[in-house]
Order: C-alpha cells, then sequence, then structure tokens
C-alpha cells in the first residue's frame, strides 16, 4: 500500500470510488455475492448501517467487477430531496452522450418531469439504454436512498417508490 492511502476512510472522508478499487479489500466474497445478485435479479438493495461501507462497496468493489466483464454500463445517483431530477441527470448521459451542457439541462428537467407525472416509465428508459449500448445491463445505484415517502395528490404523478418498484419487473436492471 503506498503511503498516504488509508485502507479505512472513516465516517469523515469520502467512501472508496472505483478508482480506488486497488486500495480496498476485505470484501471479497461479500463483492462475489453482490455480482451474483445483480446477475440474477432486476432489483437488489444493499441495506445496512450509515457507515458500514455500502457506498464503498458498491463502488470500489461491484461496479469494477461489472465493468470488467463488458456487459455492462453503470449509472449512480443520490436522490437527495429531487429524486427524478437526480435520477434524469444520471441517465441523460446515457442516453445522449453527445450533447451540449445547456442542451442536457433542457433534456434532463424534461426526462425528470416525464418520469415524476408518470407520462414515461423507468423501465422504457432502461431499455432504451440497453439498446443503444449493445445491450448492456444497466447497474443503476440510487446512493444514499433514504428519501421519505410523503402522501400525495390524487393524480400528482408517479412516486419516487413507484418509478423504484417499476424498475424491479424489468429484466435489465438495477434500482
Amino acid at each position: 500500500m503506498s503511503p498516504g492511502i488509508a485502507s479505512f476512510r472513516g465516517l469523515a472522508e469520502r467512501p472508496f470510488r472505483e478508482v480506488d478499487e486497488p486500495y480496498f479489500f476485505g470484501r471479497e466474497s461479500y463483492i462475489a455475492q453482490l455480482v451474483e445478485a445483480v446477475q440474477k435479479k432486476p432489483f437488489s438493495a444493499i441495506i445496512g448501517p450509515s457507515g458500514s461501507g455500502k457506498s464503498s462497496v458498491v463502488f470500489a468493489g461491484l461496479v469494477p467487477q461489472l465493468s470488467r466483464s463488458g456487459n455492462w454500463v453503470a449509472a449512480s445517483f443520490r436522490p437527495g430531496s429531487q429524486p427524478f431530477r437526480a435520477l434524469a441527470s444520471a441517465l441523460i448521459p446515457l442516453l445522449e452522450s453527445n450533447m451540449s451542457e445547456t442542451d442536457r439541462l433542457v433534456e434532463i428537467n424534461k426526462l425528470a418531469q416525464l418520469l415524476r407525472n408518470g407520462e414515461l416509465a423507468l423501465t422504457e428508459v432502461m431499455e432504451r439504454i440497453a439498446h443503444k449500448h449493445a445491450g448492456a445491463h444497466l447497474l443503476l445505484v440510487a446512493d444514499q436512498n433514504y428519501t421519505p415517502c410523503v402522501p400525495r395528490k390524487r393524480n400528482a404523478g408517479t412516486s419516487w417508490i413507484s418509478c423504484c418498484q417499476s424498475a424491479n419487473t424489468s429484466p435489465i436492471g438495477v434500482c
């Protein structure tokens, strides 16, 4: 290990990312279980206490492992207070890679509104991404996904939870 590189970052530092894979170790069997789970099931959830390394195991373990297989494309986002916009921000680059920043912002807002209003299903977007990427599987990571469920008005569109549940029925994605 190189001097100045910690194998444990602690809660104060950022989690391990894909570039940190060489320094991330000790979770090999768990990573193998995750790889098997996402290859078999369209929806997999990693649940654990804060600071337990969920993000690190996904980004420094699962993502590099799947990337090496060559048949996966990954997108990640943090839902936060605007989950549909965050989701759209992660998906638009996979749909349209050659856009100006202004066009990208416009398309992100359009996609977020279509998903939120239920006019477009997440599974449709995931299928289009798979098609554009030669049938690759989509690993869609909603990191820090503890967006509160708030009662909504009737006919106000698709809830965030419903959007994620729709991905559960798709054979090509993981939310």
